[in-house]
């Protein structure tokens, strides 16, 4: 409010936002947003939870296209789920986000029925 209500003609919405946003975040937000979206990975929790925290830091890092998302979703998701795509016939390259999110949603379901039974 100090700058802009000193002279509010001089400012353009996507100038008052760009001055909000360098004021709210710290000067290495984008990088370090980057960073975190580029190592991130399933680390034991549901594929459904891991798909929306991705697509959170996704959405927050900006410019990500659908096929690159899709990529790094692949490449964070736990082991066993991309050998499970990879006998399927799924690849990166080529399949879709929902697909992939939904098969995994199944091959987790049944690796704990498996765990369940061996228990």
């Amino acid at each position: 409010m100090q700058d802009v209500a000193h002279e509010p003609n001089k400012w353009m919405l996507a100038r008052f936002l760009e001055g909000l946003f360098n004021y709210c975040f710290p000067t290495n937000f984008c990088s370090t947003q980057c960073e975190k979206y580029y190592t991130f990975s399933q680390r034991g929790h549901p594929v459904h939870n891991y798909w929306h925290d991705l697509e959170e830091l996704a959405n927050s890092v900006g410019r990500i296209s659908t096929r690159d998302f899709v990529i790094r979703f692949w490449q964070g998701v736990e082991h066993y789920l991309c050998v499970k795509w990879a006998e399927n016939g799924f690849d990166p390259e080529v399949s879709s986000i929902d697909d992939l999110e939904a098969l995994a949603d199944r091959y987790e379901r049944a690796s704990k029925l498996c765990q369940f039974e061996l228990s």
